[in-house]
């Protein structure tokens, strides 16, 4: 017979001596009556000891093949989740979502011939910092080198006239005819440049990166983003006039 079913068993046949123990405590509660008419009671306060002792040989028995049991067969495997149960979950501790869309990123990133040399400088620069830094370090890192992209892009892709407006802009905030002003002075300084790019596409630009944003009424003010690259062009040494048009 399996240790399951004894300890089952044994559950079982302690209810006997149990009941009985339960039984003649009531008996013994309620038996002056009896008493005093002669009568002897219906139990005995010795049978009720033996049946408590017995009961509780039996509980500890089942509890002793239970524990055997467990070992027997180790840690029981957990409950599967139903859907519900995942989804209220969820609910209540949401997973981070990440704003970039890490797989489409690697799909159509480059790769060469120095990735693999690139990752284990990489890995041999993380695991240089203590283990309980290297969380915050990477997540600094890898933050880093995105503003510094995000920033050398727009740095080689602007146009002087686009900062110079941009840097107008981080004073105070402009009508939409007045940032106008820097495209018509570059136009007419450079024409052959500004011929098949029109102020719409000019302003777009400087909307997409995103570092100015446009309101109601046509005004147009210079966003956290325009700032933080007037910075870095402090920070690396840029000046408008490095760049032309």
């Amino acid at each position: 017979m399996k240790i399951e079913r004894l300890a089952a068993l044994a559950n079982i046949l302690a209810l006997i001596p149990g009941g009985y123990c339960a039984y003649g405590t009531w008996v013994l509660l309620h038996a002056q009556p009896a008493a005093a008419q002669g009568q002897t009671p219906a139990t005995s306060l010795s049978g009720v000891l033996y049946s408590l002792f017995a009961a509780i040989v039996l509980v500890v028995l089942a509890a002793v093949l239970n524990v055997a049991a467990t070992r027997r067969h180790g840690v029981p495997q957990q409950v599967e989740i139903s859907p519900i149960q995942a989804v209220a979950s969820a609910a209540i501790k949401k997973a981070p979502t990440s704003p970039i869309d890490v797989d489409a990123f690697f799909q159509t990133s480059y790769s060469g011939q120095l990735q693999t040399e690139t990752e284990r400088n990489v890995r041999a620069m993380i695991e240089s910092r203590p283990r309980e830094e290297r969380e915050d370090f990477v997540i600094r890192f890898i933050a880093r080198g995105v503003v510094s992209f995000v920033h050398e892009r727009t740095w080689l892709t602007i146009y002087k006239s686009q900062i110079l407006a941009l840097m107008e802009l981080n004073r105070k905030i402009l009508r939409r005819e007045e940032v106008r002003s820097y495209y018509d002075s570059a136009a007419k300084e450079f024409p052959e440049h500004y011929a098949g790019y029109s102020f719409d596409q000019w302003f777009s630009y400087l909307k997409d990166v995103p570092l100015i944003l446009e309101h109601p009424g046509d005004t147009v003010e210079i966003t956290v983003g325009g700032k933080d690259f007037l910075k870095y062009m402090v920070h690396c040494g840029y000046t408008a006039d490095a760049r032309k048009f």
